[in-house]
């Protein structure tokens, strides 16, 4: 476990980080809340959890809270979703995640069974996205 809580890391920090992590058999937590990190930082911790031929990262919980990943940080993160096996919480409370985003990890949810916990508290999804994301969780088979 690995607790990096206001750290101002920011996103180049994340890119760092994220390179230790992808040769890293044992890490299984990583809290990054309060950080400053942006969609750019988000594509990293993506990257990272996107499983690759050469990549070891086995990461079973991320928390990004209060950071400012928006939209496009939110859609990098559910790209990754949709083939990662060993990720069973996220959360991403206080994002600025709005509908794009929302939608996208609501497409995510209904390929990844394994996420148990996701937190999506204070960002800006209308009600329709909120549904949808609802409908996506409660569709998983798992």
């Amino acid at each position: 476990e690995l607790l990096l809580h206001k750290n101002d890391i920011q996103d180049e920090g994340v890119e760092v980080l994220v390179n230790t992590l992808k040769g890293n058999e044992t890490l299984k937590e990583l809290w990054l809340g309060e950080n400053q990190i942006t969609a750019p930082g988000a594509k990293s911790l993506a990257d990272a959890l996107t499983p690759m031929k050469n990549c070891k990262c086995n990461l079973q919980k991320l928390s990004l809270l209060n950071n400012t990943i928006g939209d496009k940080g939110a859609e990098h993160l559910a790209k990754a979703l949709k083939k990662n096996q060993f990720l069973t919480e996220l959360r991403l409370n206080h994002n600025s995640i709005n509908q794009r985003g929302g939608k996208s990890l609501a497409s995510a949810l209904e390929r990844n069974a394994n996420l148990e916990t996701l937190t999506l508290c204070n960002n800006n999804f209308p009600k329709d996205v909120c549904k949808t994301i609802k409908d996506a969780w409660g569709s998983r088979v798992g």
